[in-house]
């Protein structure tokens, strides 16, 4: 699964399925900047809300592994999501000096959702 070419759309819509939050075709809309509109005046989007991704992770029982550690000058920043029962890792996000732990934070939940909804397929 290439997740690079994935619309955010797409990602919310694996996401949900795999944590089976209740999607209404009649309200399930992708509102720009907003998140999928799951209910009338409720947008879902862990992509771009904390709380959403937290409680994603909390349904889905992940484990988050946030290191930002300094070794000899160089410093790491990346984000681990496991599984919680068999702590195999689901994703790997690697994150730059400049970008924010938060945002790649809520990526790696949402892509260890969806890896973890492939996994089970398989």
């Amino acid at each position: 699964m290439n997740y690079a070419e994935m619309s955010a759309r797409e990602m919310l819509e694996l996401a949900a399925k795999v944590a089976v939050i209740e999607t209404r075709p009649e309200y399930c809309k992708m509102e720009p900047g907003y998140g999928l509109n799951l209910s009338p005046g409720y947008y879902w989007n862990p992509l771009e809300r904390n709380a959403d991704a937290f409680s994603l992770a909390i349904r889905l029982g992940l484990d988050v592994d946030i290191h930002n550690v300094a070794l000899r000058g160089h410093r790491d920043r990346y984000v681990e999501v496991r599984g919680f029962a068999n702590r195999k890792l689901l994703w790997h996000q690697l994150v730059g000096e400049c970008e924010s732990m938060e945002a790649f934070t809520r990526l790696a939940i949402v892509r260890a959702a969806i890896e973890m909804g492939r996994t089970m397929n398989q």
